[in-house]
């Protein structure tokens, strides 16, 4: 299972598991549509809204941090042998 990561530290469902079906991906972060992968550390992944930053959404903070660069929106970070 992966784990949520939402941008906004008091939503409930930030740290709940995540299916790691592609479509379960998409579902979490970016409402059915495109996907993109951040490499990190360990062989994990990170997963986000390929177009976060034209949906204008906000800065997550905890997945930046993990990722080392900006990342908007909600996120879900996995193994790499996790994901679907």
């Amino acid at each position: 299972m992966a784990t949520y990561l939402t941008a906004d530290p008091k939503n409930p469902l930030n740290g709940k598991p995540v299916g790691t079906s592609l479509e379960a991906l998409q579902k979490a972060v970016a409402g059915g549509g495109l996907v993109e992968h951040v490499y990190l550390p360990d062989n994990q992944i990170m997963v986000i809204d390929e177009e976060g930053l034209y949906k204008d959404y906000q800065i997550n903070i905890a997945a930046s941090l993990l990722a080392m660069r900006p990342i908007v929106g909600d996120a879900v970070i996995a193994h790499s042998k996790e994901i679907d």
